[in-house]
């Protein structure tokens, strides 16, 4: 019944998050971290909506996995992309704010699916298009530039040696 269904989308969310979690990180380092939080808000934003319009079950659980696996890529590129702005000593104090916002979210969607038990493709819709905002006003970070310039010039380095 409805309890075996919600234990199989939920099933299907978690396997796509921890494969997102396993992927995103090495998107990031080949891409750098604002590309792939750019491509975790947009994939959680397209495969939101999808879900909030998709017509059969074959379709919800599969756009269930994928926002399971656009979702285990928030932490991921947040944490690494937040890092780089971040002083040594207070990456503890951020990672923890990070982690109160994740998990506050998740229980006001919670509260908001249990109210709206027949608008649950509103809400899927309405959540997934605030990340919208959020990856379009993330600053650029200096990072990347960085790391090309030492590589650079540790191969100077083995050349002159």
């Amino acid at each position: 019944g409805d309890a075996a269904a919600m234990k199989l989308t939920a099933s299907f969310f978690f396997a796509g998050w921890m494969l997102g979690l396993s992927l995103w990180g090495g998107l990031a380092a080949r891409r750098g971290w604002l590309v792939a939080l750019g491509a975790v808000q947009l994939c959680v934003v397209a495969f939101g909506c999808a879900t909030a319009a998709c017509g059969g079950p074959r379709s919800f659980l599969l756009l269930r996995f994928l926002c399971g696996f656009a979702e285990g890529g928030v932490p991921t590129t947040s944490f690494g992309w937040a890092g780089e702005f971040m002083l040594p000593r207070s990456k503890v104090r951020v990672g923890f704010a990070l982690l109160i916002g994740f998990h506050v979210g998740s229980l006001a969607i919670t509260v908001g699916a249990y109210s709206l038990p027949h608008g649950w493709r509103l809400l899927s819709a309405a959540t997934s298009l605030l990340a919208l905002p959020l990856s379009l006003c993330a600053p650029s970070s200096c990072c990347p530039r960085q790391g090309r310039r030492r590589a650079r010039q540790a191969k100077e380095s083995c050349e002159q040696a």
